[in-house]
């Protein structure tokens, strides 16, 4: 009779097990692929240090980009960032992209935070998260031109889907 007990007791355990997860599984959000009209390519405003646009196409490649990532003082026990940009090439030269509060890494093949990969003109770019929300420093080029953008990253709710977008031009190239 004891043996019955233990195998009942272990087929209700493995029952609520499967019922959380499940459960658990249902109120996480769910990755979406954003429409090109949700993302703002656009600036809004550009910083007082970007340059005029380059009066020929750019010739900026996945190849002509890296980002190097250090670590900045904590804020409130919270971890920073620092992101440069170095552009190689013809016109070399290192940007400043800024500090960003959480962790950065370079976006691969898998794509960002939010398992899409890089948006349209985007050669390259660089995510940072913390706590939910985060930026996203891009190379985007175009027949236009070049430039590094500042983007906005946030989770969303069940509500609302994950948020990229709101991209401003630090630097034209």
């Amino acid at each position: 009779m004891n043996k019955y007990l233990w195998i009942i007791a272990a087929l209700v355990a493995i029952v609520f097990a499967l019922g959380g997860y499940v459960m658990y599984e249902k109120m996480l959000p769910v990755p979406t692929t954003l429409p090109i009209d949700a993302v703002q390519l656009e600036p809004q405003a550009e910083r007082k240090d970007a340059v005029a646009a380059p009066s020929q196409p750019s010739s900026i490649t996945r190849d002509n980009v890296n980002f190097v990532f250090t670590s900045a003082p904590e804020r409130d026990g919270n971890p920073y960032t620092n992101v440069h940009v170095l552009i190689s090439g013809k016109n070399a030269k290192e940007y400043d992209a800024g500090t960003f509060e959480g962790s950065c890494w370079e976006m691969d093949a898998r794509g960002g935070i939010d398992g899409s990969g890089l948006l349209p003109g985007e050669v390259a770019a660089a995510q940072c998260w913390f706590g939910g929300a985060g930026d996203e420093v891009g190379v985007f080029s175009t027949s236009a031109g070049a430039a590094i953008r500042l983007g906005e990253l946030g989770e969303g709710d069940p509500t609302h889907p994950f948020f990229r977008g709101n991209f401003k031009v630090l630097y034209t190239l």
